[in-house]
C-alpha cells in the first residue's frame, strides 16, 4: 500500500469541496430557472380556508390523516376538515376539479414536488361526480 501524505489527502478534499459546490450551485440554478412553485388560482369569494396558504402547504396532509382517523376509527361525522370541502373551494373554473388539469389546485403543487397524489383514488375530485369508493368500483 502507498503511504500518502497529509497534503494529497487535502487535495481530494479540496476537490470534493469544489465538486459539491457545483453540485449545489447547478441545483441552485434549475430550481431558479423552474420558477417556483406552481401559481393556482384560489376562490375567496367560495369562502375562507382553514388556515394561512403556509399553514396549509406545510399542515395539510397530517390535519387530512388525523381527520381520516377520527372519521374510519372513532366514528366521528361532520368534522372541520373534510376533503369534500377542499375541493368545492379549490375546484378550477374550467374543468370543476382539483386533480383533472396539470393546471388544478391539487395536482399542480403535488406534481411540483413530485409527491404521489392518491387521495381521489377513492374520494371524488371534481364537484358534482361520486367517488369510485361509493360508486362500487374502490372496493
Amino acid at each position: 500500500m502507498v503511504a500518502r501524505s497529509r497534503w494529497h489527502h487535502a487535495a481530494l478534499l479540496r476537490r470534493w469541496r469544489a465538486w459539491l459546490v457545483t453540485l449545489c450551485a447547478l441545483t441552485i440554478a434549475v430550481v431558479a430557472l423552474a420558477g417556483g412553485p406552481p401559481q393556482v388560482t384560489v376562490y375567496p369569494e367560495r369562502g375562507p380556508c382553514l388556515a394561512d396558504a403556509a399553514t396549509m402547504r406545510r399542515d395539510h396532509p397530517k390535519m387530512l390523516h388525523e381527520q381520516k382517523h377520527r372519521t374510519v376509527v372513532l366514528g366521528e361525522r361532520g368534522a372541520r376538515v373534510q376533503l369534500a370541502q377542499c375541493v368545492s373551494c379549490h375546484a378550477g373554473a374550467q374543468s370543476h376539479s382539483v386533480v383533472a388539469s396539470e393546471r388544478d389546485f391539487c395536482r399542480a403543487c403535488h406534481d411540483y414536488v413530485a409527491v404521489k397524489l392518491d387521495c381521489f383514488h377513492c374520494h371524488q375530485g371534481t364537484l358534482g361526480t361520486q367517488s369510485a369508493w361509493r360508486s362500487g368500483e374502490g372496493r
